[in-house]
């Protein structure tokens, strides 16, 4: 799997893929058997080792999810969703430590950013407070 993300003419390809519900647990993505009743697994999806490097700025998003299936030639689009970053978020994303979910709000049918900012651990604090 790998998503291609589209932002007025920049298009960027993440195509290392990992899975699972716990850092610690993440599985670098290579095959998923997916059965009739589904799998349901936090995805996360990151740059190539290439120099590339991506910054989310304000604005509307277009991102694909591609997969390649048993027995197909080519991956295919499996999944288009379209997302939008505002400008607090994008100036906050600028930070290292800061990610950006998106949770799906059924009421509005859509899914909304939420900035995430993982806690800080000891030598963190230390270094912030001397």
């Amino acid at each position: 799997m790998f998503v291609r993300i589209h932002r007025g003419e920049t298009t960027q390809t993440f195509n290392i893929w990992v899975y699972g519900e716990k850092k610690a647990d993440l599985v670098r993505g290579s095959g998923l058997y997916i059965d009739a009743t589904g799998k349901s697994l936090n995805h996360h999806f990151l740059l190539p080792k290439d120099g590339s490097n991506y910054q989310f700025l304000e604005g509307k998003y277009k991102l694909e999810v591609f997969a390649s299936t048993l027995g197909a030639k080519k991956p295919q689009r499996i999944f288009t969703v379209e997302l939008s970053i505002t400008h607090e978020q994008a100036e906050k994303l600028k930070l290292n430590r800061l990610g950006l979910y998106f949770d799906w709000g059924a009421e509005s049918n859509a899914y909304h950013p939420n900035i995430y900012e993982p806690p800080l651990k000891g030598e963190e604090i230390e270094r912030l407070l001397s």
